[in-house]
């Protein structure tokens, strides 16, 4: 029997044990609460934007500080076990890079430059609801933001200098904002030029900068072609055909030249000379804005660049070739035959024939174009070699993969905004290209604020730049193929050492590289026997410094000939590499006027998604019925023009970045709809 002083002792015990009890259950409470808010916000994210105004808000201000803002890097096999006595030539590998969520008060600062359309064909309600916008966009900016404002109609004027978003610089940028009118004609490399030097001369530079510019129509006024106004962009000068630039506050009617008593307020940059025009008019590519040149001895054997490319002029059509847009690119080997290369009735490609019956064995089909391509070195987009070709000029001439920077780099991200029918989309797609920025194609005044809502959220919400992610092979593995495009690579050793180059990474985005691999058989049964060695290195810009991750992927080679399951996330992937592919190969063949072959390689796309293991997957379906959307409006060549093709351009990039730009229209992007854009669309809604 216990002693009256041992029970007062276990009492005590027993009640400090109670106590600390109450405490873990507080805190467990505690975090389960943070837990279900930040399950809220994610769950809104996904699917688009809901009722209720500010509840994102709301639920952001409960969440505690996120002071984790670090990327994550995985590396994905397709199988995790697979047989030792076996070599395989196609193995499938994803590296996947993710940003976590964060806190938008914790974000980095942005410098943003409006490029409005203030021609003639934006009067009335256009030109009314991008006010609306612009004055929502300064609203939201920060006082350690900067932003300004171009207007571009005959001639392009200042309507705001880069100016700081505190409550004073916010005071005079409503009010000029204000002035934005519409009348006069297109003159859209004067304004966009304006707006990419207004970045060029800033003395102070915010890591993350960006130009958003707006047309409802043709350029008219000044250089109109792409291969024209992307090297005056990068120049920094404008040729004085018909626009001109005009001087801080702007004049009344524009006209198609100022009055003589204000010549002088106009920057009067021509091209270089002559002889320099002569020359880009003769080249049949685009030039590689904001992109990085290769110094692999391949390149420098294919491009043979002299001195004075580095100082403004243009190089010639092979450098382009690599890294243009791909309906561009008139000699790209395609991945669905052209004219004259029909198959089984139709025009499928190898890739297509092959489905169904690598379905039947539980295999994926191959990929032939999307980097056939890049996986050995060619820059950004596709090459007009066949694999095996490259393969072997780089066998004999492996190079360094040594970067070189461009002296008239730019010093922003483009983000391109078409509004209606009447729109050069391909124009946009490759200022948007150039400038690594996105495309997006507003078919109605109801959808300009979403977009716009959509894209400024994406940017205050960047977390990693200048994204570098090397791929290295081990042991006796091989990189045959990288699969996903819209990259720069630089390959240092071939078939063993890849680095791929991404511009920026928002909050909550993913970043998922498909490589293809070939692996030997080995001498006896293995476990995690490693592959592949991965690492990252990029600036984030959230804690303003430079990081580095890296990890060693392994599989399991087992006795037998049983093979694991396929990975789910990289089937669903694979998916969306597939779909992007079949858009871009899609848009080319309309292009051409083979409007039912290109309606055939999208239903192809579908079939195969359908069919694929992850066929079930949300993402998977409305990736299919985002393709049957883009298809519904490709019945006729008309209705291609003026809505098919655009939405195929803009969702084509889409997936190839794993970026919205309209989440709200299209399932399948709301997928890449972060919290940040989610909440500034609900913002924009309240504001209205």
């Amino acid at each position: 029997m216990a002693q009256p002083g041992q029970q007062d002792d276990k009492d005590a015990e027993i009640e400090k044990l109670k106590k600390l009890l109450a405490e873990k259950d507080e805190k467990i409470k505690t975090m389960e609460e943070a837990a279900n808010s930040k399950d809220d916000d994610n769950n809104t994210t996904m699917g688009g934007t809901t009722e209720g105004g500010n509840n994102n808000d709301e639920n952001e201000s409960k969440m505690p500080p996120k002071t984790d803002v670090t990327l994550s890097l995985r590396g994905i096999p397709e199988y995790d076990q697979y047989p030792y006595s076996k070599k395989v030539d196609r193995f499938y590998f994803m590296a996947s890079v993710k940003a976590p969520y964060f806190r938008s008060e914790q974000r980095a600062p942005i410098d943003l430059v409006a490029v409005v359309d203030e021609s003639g064909s934006m009067s009335g309600d256009r030109i009314k609801l991008v006010k609306e916008t612009v004055q929502f966009i300064i609203k939201n900016l920060e006082s350690g933001d900067r932003f300004g404002i171009i207007g571009y109609s005959s001639g392009s004027r200042t309507v705001l200098p880069l100016t700081k978003m505190d409550d004073k610089g916010k005071k005079k940028a409503q009010s000029l904002a204000t002035n934005l009118r519409a009348s006069g004609g297109t003159a859209l490399c004067a304004g966009l030029v304006d707006g990419v030097n207004m970045m060029k001369n800033r003395k102070f530079k915010n890591d993350v900068a960006s130009v958003m510019i707006l047309t409802d129509g043709q350029a008219n006024q000044g250089p109109t072609s792409a291969s024209q106004i992307i090297a005056c962009v990068r120049s920094g000068k404008v040729s004085g055909s018909g626009g001109g630039h005009i001087g801080y506050g702007g004049y009344g009617g524009y006209g198609r030249g100022p009055p003589p008593m204000i010549q002088n307020n106009y920057n009067n940059n021509m091209y270089p000379s002559p002889m320099q025009y002569q020359q880009q008019q003769q080249i049949q590519g685009l030039p590689n804005l904001g992109m990085k040149a290769k110094s692999t001895k391949k390149n420098k054997r294919m491009q043979q660049k002299p001195k004075q490319q580095l100082q403004g002029i243009p190089p010639p059509q092979p450098q382009y070739q690599q890294q243009m847009p791909m309906q561009f690119q008139q000699q790209q080997m395609p991945m669905y035959p052209q004219q004259g290369q029909q198959q089984q009735g139709y025009g499928q490609a190898p890739m297509m024939q092959q489905m169904q019956g690598y379905q039947a064995q539980g295999q994926m089909p191959q990929l032939h174009s999307l980097s056939s391509m890049q996986g050995q070195g060619q820059g950004q987009t596709t090459s007009t070699k066949p694999v095996k070709d490259m393969i072997e000029d780089e066998k004999e001439e492996p190079g360094k993969g040594k970067e070189i920077k461009l002296k008239d780099e730019l010093p922003c991200t483009i983000n391109t905004f078409g509004f209606g029918s009447g729109h050069n989309a391909s124009l946009l797609e490759a200022i948007a290209e150039s400038g690594r920025g996105m495309y997006a194609f507003i078919e109605s005044t109801d959808m300009i604020a979403d977009t716009f809502a959509e894209c400024l959220g994406g940017l205050v919400s960047i977390i990693g730049q200048d994204l570098k992610i090397k791929v290295e092979a081990l042991n006796n593995v091989e990189i045959t193929k990288c699969l996903s495009s819209g990259y720069t690579m630089t390959v240092t050793k071939p078939k063993k050492i890849h680095t791929v180059s991404i511009n920026n990474l928002q909050s909550e985005e993913n970043r998922d590289l498909i490589f293809q691999l070939k692996m030997p058989a080995i001498n006896a049964k293995k476990e995690k026997d490693p592959i592949v060695q991965l690492s990252i290195q990029y600036k984030n810009v959230v804690l303003d410094k430079n990081q580095t991750l890296s990890n060693v992927v392994c599989i399991n080679r087992i006795e037998g000939t049983q093979i694991g399951e396929r990975n789910m996330e990289l089937d669903v992937q694979y998916n969306r590499v597939l779909a992007a592919d079949a858009m871009d190969s899609a848009d080319q063949l309309a292009n051409s006027g083979k409007l039912e072959e290109a309606r055939k390689v999208l239903s192809s796309a579908q079939d195969h998604i359908k069919k694929s293991k992850s066929n079930k997957n949300p993402f998977s379906v409305n990736l299919v019925n985002d393709i049957q959307l883009v298809q519904n409006n490709m019945q006729s060549n008309q209705q291609y023009q003026q809505q098919g093709g655009k939405m195929l351009k803009m969702n084509k990039k889409s997936h190839q970045m794993q970026r919205s730009v309209q989440s709200s229209n299209y399932q399948s992007q709301s997928a890449y709809c972060n919290s940040s854009k989610s909440m500034m669309q609900q913002r924009f809604q309240s504001y209205k």
